[in-house]
């Protein structure tokens, strides 16, 4: 785990100091090896009108979950609200990246569970307009009935699902029910970046 939740804790302000980064970059590059594979669950909190209702709903830290499998954090994948979304958060205006808190957690996982959630991914992306956005399963979701709509998921929904189905976590909670708080729970999942999104793809480079 690259920082811990102890550091997490003691940087309340979302900006990253210099020396953390540079210590955080020195213990990727030596605890990472070549062949590694990592699968990584990011949560973020926007502060569009849509995630400010989802969090007076869910009373949530973060309202958005989404999953990436590129090392250098530059692309993740989730449903919002108009479907299916390839996210690339450097596309953002810096002070959009400065103002998203943000939690990243990664796993480490077989070559082959690598290459199947990344068949799925692209599965999905090539079908991307059979996927919608469920209001539905929300509201399902805050009543705690587990449900199955075909091709439509909530964000975090259908980054536990993949997760579940590629038997990465072993968690037996319905992916219906997962909210993105949810994933701090997950015992195989490690922190290791809390802060915000411009903090984030400062590590990959």
């Amino acid at each position: 785990m690259i920082c811990s939740k102890i550091l997490c804790e003691k940087h309340k302000v979302y900006g990253t100091m210099d020396w953390t980064l540079k210590k955080i970059r020195k213990d990727a590059a030596m605890s990472i090896q070549p062949n590694d594979k990592y699968v990584y669950v990011l949560l973020t909190k926007f502060s569009d009108r849509a995630s400010k209702a989802i969090r007076g709903l869910t009373r949530s830290s973060y309202t958005h979950a989404s999953i990436g499998i590129d090392e250098k954090y530059e692309e993740f994948y989730s449903i919002v609200t108009k479907g299916f979304r390839r996210e690339q958060f450097h596309r953002f205006s810096k002070e959009r990246r400065l103002e998203t808190p943000c939690r990243l957690y990664k796993i480490h996982v077989s070559d082959e569970v690598y290459e199947e959630i990344c068949i799925i991914l692209k599965r999905h992306e090539a079908r991307s307009k059979h996927y919608k956005y469920s209001k539905l399963g929300v509201a399902l979701c805050l009543l705690h009935i587990g449900h199955k709509i075909n091709h439509r998921y909530f964000c975090s929904q259908f980054v536990a699902e993949i997760l579940q189905s590629s038997q990465v976590i072993s968690s037996k909670k319905s992916s219906s029910l997962f909210l993105p708080d949810d994933f701090m729970d997950i015992k195989e999942l490690d922190l290791c970046y809390c802060g915000n999104l411009d903090g984030l793809l400062d590590l990959a480079y």
